[in-house]
């Protein structure tokens, strides 16, 4: 039986859906170089049984054979299919049968089956015998298709969903997404395709290079603008680790453009711009083997890393192992050693790199509670030179002279890192052994601290608040973490011998006082319209750990204070520094309790740890305490801890050895296990 006459037999569609609605050539990739080109790789299906020329492997299919694509194309060519039919029912003649040959196959399995069923009818069947339809009505025709379309509405909305699932659960799975993995893998088109336009990327590689917020120590400038015009030149010829570098650039400023927003951020659209982002950097950096040497890995790790960590709202142990990657494969290329052997432009950037991860790895270490991967014997410290990129290029012989230190540069803030960081590991090392340091040792690393800080350069030493009420705010934000850190060494050296010396003591609760007050103010600051609003999401992860310290020392002091007032327990000179009362610790701690609680809220552990700390001091207060807490606040049922408390003093010694948080953590499970019987 032949067709009708007015009926044209369909040609094969070679073409992509989509370049076919768009009447645009096609090369019959998969994704083809057009959808690439304009962002659509995704999209990019073709009809089934589709030859196409170097065609990947397969989408993964369904359960029952099938990609999500060739459903929805298999819908599409039903739809069509009773739309003619429906055409041609206004022909009597055309009522007997009709030829589909034609057509392309409805969906189906291995076997011929009636489509029976839809909206209550049987009203298409299809014989192998006749090859043949037999139709009804019209109006059983305009149920077919509302069914059809509301079939079309069912898949995409279970595809959706499962996208969606898939999404969410990648997105939130915590730690690093380079060792958790992340979404599948996609190759360097797709990769491309998801970089913004040039005029969008441009915007955002000027706000890196711009900021002293993101201050990019380690990428110079010029050399980097002179690879990023070459790389919109041809795309695809650009090394797949630059690639993650300029992912990783673009992900930080999105990030940090969310988090100076506050707590409204930039919406769900700038939020899922930086997971693309993230996962385009792990992408990058797979594809890239990123384990092994060679150029760009170690600048996108350190970017990478400062994005986990910003990420983080607790610390995470697999930024430490992660850290463990770059610090090993930054000495397998030498690093560590001074760079005098390889031209000067590429020495002064490998000094800024290794300052960086230098850096990274004393902060995060601690902040871990483990031992650093550095050691100090193995490495040439060799601070980097106080320039700006314009300074030098990568045609430049020899290096100029470094800055005075009264020009701020971006360097600069590395530089003065290094020198109280000196100090830092000095300060650890002396106080982790298990023999004690005499305190004729004590003392001279204590002179060594205030030396370290008062060699700062003079646009970090601090000053009051009243008198930097002109200046930029992250350079406030910069001297109050000098001042912050300054003050949490205090306490780590002085802490084994705050019973036994009352200088130890009062430097110990001198310098938590300190910090507890540097608390209010940022927590004051950092509310909208506040002087740091916009720059304290730079340093929250560093500084955390020193509000702990200092919730512990004073909580731990005032349970001592009260047992020696009872004439009970260890008692020593209970006295406090000078311009220091009881009434003022209790209203720090009461300050320090109502900026814990939002965060505790919000699921922070180490916010519920300080407010476990204050509320067990509560508990031994007597009911018209100015510690007094709101009832649901609080657990009633628990008792009032007696006088023998552990002292400050006997927390663990290594620090630095434990996990994070170890000292705070044994103090207050301390202070819960010692408990008087009713």
């Amino acid at each position: 039986m032949t067709p009708p006459p007015n009926r044209r037999r369909d040609k094969p569609q070679l073409s992509c859906n989509t370049c076919r609605r768009q009447k645009v050539k096609c090369d019959r990739q998969q994704p083809c170089s057009t959808c690439v080109n304009r962002g659509h790789s995704q999209s990019c299906t073709y009809p089934s049984g589709t030859v196409l020329q170097n065609a990947p492997d397969r989408p993964k299919e369904n359960r029952r054979g099938y990609s999500r694509s060739t459903v929805e194309g298999r819908i599409q060519e039903l739809e069509k299919l009773v739309v003619n039919l429906m055409q041609q029912a206004s022909s009597p003649s055309s009522y007997a049968s009709v030829d589909t040959s034609a057509f392309p196959s409805p969906i189906a399995t291995q076997n011929d089956f009636p489509i029976t069923g839809i909206a209550g009818y049987d009203i298409i069947t299809k014989t192998s015998e006749s090859n043949s339809v037999s139709s009804g009505g019209s109006d059983q025709w305009a149920a077919i298709l509302d069914s059809i379309s509301e079939l079309k509405g069912l898949v995409k909305d279970d595809a959706d969903a499962v996208e969606a699932t898939q999404s969410v659960a990648s997105h939130h799975v915590p730690g690093p997404r380079l060792l958790y993995g992340s979404s599948r893998p996609i190759e360097k088109p797709e990769i491309l395709a998801s970089i913004p336009p040039r005029p969008v990327v441009d915007r955002i590689i000027s706000k890196y290079f711009n900021s002293m917020e993101l201050a990019p120590y380690c990428l110079h400038s010029g050399q980097f603008m002179q690879q990023y015009q070459e790389f919109w030149k041809d795309p695809g010829a650009a090394p797949i680790m630059w690639i993650g570098l300029l992912f990783a650039i673009m992900c930080v400023v999105k990030l940090a453009q969310q988090m100076a927003s506050g707590p409204a951020g930039l919406g769900n659209t700038q939020a899922a711009l930086v997971e693309t982002f993230r996962d385009c950097i792990v992408q990058c950096l797979k594809l890239g083997r990123y384990t092994q040497p060679g150029p760009f890995v170690l600048e996108t790790l350190v970017i990478y890393i400062n994005i986990e960590q910003l990420l983080c709202e607790d610390d995470e142990l697999g930024i430490y192992m992660v850290l463990g990657i770059t610090v090993q494969l930054a000495m397998r290329m030498g690093y560590h050693r001074d760079a005098a052997h390889v031209p000067a432009f590429q020495g002064e950037m490998r000094r800024r790199v290794w300052a960086t991860i230098y850096q990274a790895d004393i902060v995060i270490s601690e902040q871990m509670g483990m031992r650093r991967l550095i050691r100090e014997q193995q490495v040439d410290k060799v601070e980097p030179r106080n320039l700006v990129d314009a300074d030098f290029s990568s045609t430049v012989v020899e290096l100029p002279p470094s800055r005075p230190e009264t020009d701020v540069t971006p360097v600069l803030f590395i530089i003065a890192k290094y020198r109280i960081l000196s100090v830092w590991t000095t300060v650890y090392d002396a106080v982790a052994p298990a023999e004690l340091p005499s305190y004729d040792e004590i003392m001279r690393i204590d002179q060594m601290l205030h030396d370290g800080r008062s060699s700062l350069p003079t646009h970090f030493q601090w000053r009051s608040l009243a008198e930097s009420i002109t200046d930029p705010p992250h350079t406030v934000m910069q001297r109050i973490w000098f001042e912050i850190t300054f003050y949490h060494l205090q306490i780590i050296l002085h802490r084994q011998y705050i019973l036994q010396h009352g200088h130890s003591r009062e430097v110990s609760i001198k310098a938590a006082v300190k910090v507890l007050e540097f608390q209010h103010f940022i927590d004051e600051e950092t509310h909208p319209f506040g002087q740091l609003c916009t720059v304290w999401w730079g340093f929250k992860s560093v500084i955390t750990y020193s509000f702990l310290l200092g919730t512990s020392v004073l909580c731990t002091y005032l349970k001592q204070s009260r047992g020696a007032s009872a004439g009970v327990g260890p008692t020593r000179d209970g006295r406090l520094p000078d311009g220091v009362t009881v009434d003022k610790v209790k209203t720090l701690l009461r300050r320090s309790l109502a900026i814990w609680r939002p965060l505790s809220s919000a699921g922070s552990k180490e916010s519920q740890k300080a407010i476990e700390a204050v509320r067990i001091i509560r508990e031994t207060e007597d009911g018209n305490s100015d510690m007094q807490i709101d009832a649901g606040d609080t657990n009633s049922s628990l008792d009032p801890v007696d006088h023998h408390l552990a002292d400050f003093a006997h927390l663990p010694l290594a620090l630095d050895l434990m996990p994070r948080n170890c000292a705070f953590t044994s103090s207050i499970s301390q202070l819960v296990q010692t408990k008087a019987p009713h």
